[in-house]
């Protein structure tokens, strides 16, 4: 059992799923602390024609976590996110399958920030048939020493592997000995493969690669994962 932990982010690139994808179980970090003009509200570019989208939050001068943080309720930013994405992709070979299927998403009216973009990321991969259990770190605890934390939730989830990124164990951002010293395997992750049906699409929202490939999207990603 491999556990990985990903930051709730708005429509991510390719490489954030082809990173979750190496593990079995990706919990969620709504409890990380909110960052202003993030990738948790901006998304990347739709497409090489496409800019970028942004949702609006309410500020309230408080630093908060994810999980606490609050959508603009107005402006009508679910319209015009939806429109632009039904326009850069309803020529799609699979656009007419998923965008009615995305527009439900975007009529939720949801006030919690991480609550709409967990619902994403869960349907994005739910359509890349990616067999991963997914929790988020607000429901099953945390304590305020992250190197903890990962040995519980790891430990509690019979996980004897962690999986994380280069930059995480360059930069020493976890205690590598400590985690190790308590049976759990540390390891990263295997880098995208530099085929052109993957990396032109990378740097680029991932929903332009899912309505390129429809239900092969999956499939494509996971032939060149390594093995587990």
């Amino acid at each position: 059992m491999k556990l990985t932990t990903a930051r709730p982010e708005y429509l991510p690139d390719l490489n954030y799923f082809w990173n979750i994808a190496q593990s079995d179980l990706l919990i969620l970090t709504d409890h990380f602390q909110f960052v202003k003009r993030s990738s948790i509200t901006v998304s990347p570019p739709l497409s090489g024609f496409g800019s970028s989208m942004h949702i609006p939050v309410k500020h309230t001068g408080a630093p908060v976590p994810i999980m606490d943080k609050k959508v603009s309720l107005g402006r009508n930013w679910r319209v015009k996110h939806f429109k632009s994405i039904y326009h850069q992709f309803h020529l799609a070979p699979f656009g007419y399958y998923y965008l009615p299927l995305f527009e439900e998403i975007y009529k939720d009216n949801t006030d919690s920030l991480s609550d709409f973009l967990i619902i994403l990321l869960k349907k994005i991969i739910y359509f890349f048939h990616l067999q991963i259990e997914i929790l988020r770190a607000s429901d099953i605890g945390f304590s305020q020493n992250s190197n903890e934390t990962i040995v519980d939730w790891c430990q509690n989830n019979s996980a004897l592997h962690y999986i994380t990124s280069d930059e995480v164990v360059q930069n020493r951002w976890i205690n590598m000995e400590m985690i190790e010293e308590n049976g759990i395997e540390l390891s990263t992750y295997s880098a995208l493969p530099n085929y052109n049906i993957l990396t032109s699409y990378n740097g680029f929202s991932v929903i332009g690669f899912l309505m390129q490939y429809g239900p092969e999207a999956g499939y494509i990603l996971k032939q060149y994962l390594p093995r587990k």
